[in-house]
This record gives structure tokens, sequence and C-alpha cells, in this order.
């Protein structure tokens, strides 16, 4: 499920990954940020199936 949430700046992207799966998360993170970053969105979020952020991007670095 992709969401684009507050005041349409983040783009969320919620998964089925566990807790453990980072790395996946931020593999996630980083390809939506080659689309992603149009007119005020600023940052992208990757949610664990729980809800847990496993991953996170802000406009003009990295995910993390």
């Amino acid at each position: 499920d992709i969401e684009v949430v507050g005041q349409c700046t983040t783009v969320s992207i919620d998964t089925s990954l566990g807790e453990d799966a980072r790395a996946e998360a931020t593999s996630i993170c980083d390809t939506a940020a080659k689309a992603a970053y149009v007119d005020d969105i600023n940052s992208i979020r990757v949610l664990s199936a729980s809800g847990t952020e496993l991953s996170q991007g802000i406009k003009g670095a990295g995910c993390l």
C-alpha cells in the first residue's frame, strides 16, 4: 500500500516485510526515490508489516 501523507510531502510505503528486513526496505526506498521526489514530496518512509519504520529517505540524501 502506498500513500502520500503529511500535507502531500511524504510517500509512505506499507510492506509485508518483517522487522529484520532493513536492507530490503532500504532497497525499496532507493527505488522509490528515483520517481517519488516531485512537486512537494520530500521524504519516503518504508514500513514493516507491523507498521515499524524500516527505512527513510530525504530528498537530496540517500535512504537509511
